[in-house]
């Protein structure tokens, strides 16, 4: 999930196997790590993963659900551990601004869970998204 090609190739070969998708079910979630690390696009891992990449791929999959199918987005209790209001200045976190799981972590399992909302009322055909 930290790699862009690979969840364009995923979604490649998935269209050539199944063409309709009912559920998609996004459990990728990555623990920040101890140390600031970014992913070979200059974006802080945890929020690579856990976020940029999961709405990607999420939005990727949308044009193959069809009627009531279903997104599920497993997030964490620990996103409401997210200071209120979230700094989207500094988001994605860079090397000075880091605070691993309190923080980052914490951070892209709330942006998750908001986006997962955010999709009521754009999803076509009466397809759910539940987080």
């Amino acid at each position: 999930m930290s790699d862009f090609d690979s969840i364009e190739a995923f979604l490649s070969n998935l269209e050539k196997i199944h063409p309709q998708v009912d559920v998609l079910i996004n459990n990728d979630g990555m623990i920040a790590p101890q140390e600031y690390k970014e992913s070979k696009y200059g974006l802080e891992v945890t929020f690579q993963a856990n976020f940029v990449s999961t709405v990607l791929l999420t939005e990727l999959m949308i044009p193959l659900m069809t009627n009531d199918d279903r997104l599920i987005h497993v997030s964490s209790m620990n996103h409401a551990q997210a200071s209120k209001p979230i700094n989207c200045d500094v988001i994605p976190s860079k090397a000075d601004t880091f605070g691993g799981y309190d923080k980052d972590y914490a951070e892209s399992k709330w942006l998750l869970t908001a986006y997962s909302a955010s999709l009521k009322g754009r999803l076509p055909n009466n397809v759910k998204s539940v987080c």
